[in-house]
């Protein structure tokens, strides 16, 4: 490749090099502001918020539902109820991805897998099950914290819970989470690659 770039190089003038050399930095900059402020990769590593995601999905998350410089559209910046967020662990700092259950000011109450908002079950609950019956994964959460199920959810704060709740640390473990740790939402499965072999049927799967 850089045999043909100084090939190509000697045979341009002094003006053709500073335009060839200034449209592959603008190049990498606009990479580095779309993954800065625009879109990211995320990929999934566990069983968590199955069925929705898989191990091993890549996704795209869109950071402009975390981005101040684009408070015009706000209802889209905002992370909306059931939609599917990436932030950071409190705790951790650790990237996380779970589904907005509840905004600030609301009451929360999580009663055997069943969600109340308000005092408002919500209709048809997303909650998926484990595609292995004897992952263990949250039997040993279960085991080793304490399970908060009721919640009043403070100002700029978000509750997120997996969908798959048997199998999943979230915020009934680590609270509510913060505006400011939120990064995105996740808006598209791009592909699931695990073990050599691509899942056909996760290729542009939108995400609900």
């Amino acid at each position: 490749m850089w045999k043909i770039y100084l090939f190509c190089s000697r045979s341009m003038n002094s003006k053709e090099k500073v335009i060839s050399v200034l449209s592959i930095v603008l190049f990498f900059l606009l990479v580095l502001f779309l993954k800065l402020f625009i879109i990211d990769l995320f990929n999934i590593p566990s069983i968590s918020m199955e069925n929705t995601l898989l191990p091993n999905d890549k996704i795209i998350v869109c950071k402009l539902y975390n981005s101040v410089s684009f408070r015009f559209i706000e209802k889209i910046v905002t992370p909306h109820y059931h939609g599917v967020i990436v932030f950071k662990n409190p705790i951790t700092k650790e990237l996380y991805v779970k589904r907005c259950i509840g905004h600030s000011g609301d009451s929360i109450r999580i009663i055997k897998e069943k969600v109340f908002i308000n005092g408002q079950l919500i209709e048809n609950p997303l909650t998926g099950k484990p595609t292995n019956p004897n992952f263990q994964y949250g039997i040993n959460i279960l085991r080793r914290d304490s399970i908060q199920t009721s919640f009043y959810v403070p100002y700029k704060h978000y509750l997120m819970l997996g969908d798959n709740r048997n199998n999943s640390y979230d915020s009934r473990h680590f609270g509510p989470i913060p505006e400011e740790n939120i990064i995105g939402k996740a808006v598209l499965v791009l592909f699931n690659y695990h073990n050599g072999k691509f899942r056909w049927d996760r290729f542009f799967k939108k995400i609900k």
